[in-house]
């Protein structure tokens, strides 16, 4: 990977139980830093594959006749 490539980092705890008894993953160690044992995770780094827009319509369109009657 370069440098400059977008990435996402995320943390899973090894044995799978619940970060904190309540996340899957997080995205930083903040959190770990007042423990008192050893912790083993899984950090997975993702790389973006591609982008592009998506535009959804709005499924409430307003009709012109509900402005015209509010007003």
């Amino acid at each position: 990977m370069t440098e400059n490539e977008p990435q996402f980092i995320t943390y899973q705890m090894a044995d799978g139980s619940p970060i904190l008894g309540e996340y899957e993953f997080v995205t930083d160690l903040v959190g770990f830093e007042d423990r008192d044992d050893e912790v083993r995770l899984i950090k997975r780094t993702y790389r973006l594959i591609s982008q592009e827009d998506v535009v959804l319509p709005n499924p409430y369109p307003l009709d012109e006749d509900d402005d015209d009657a509010a007003g």
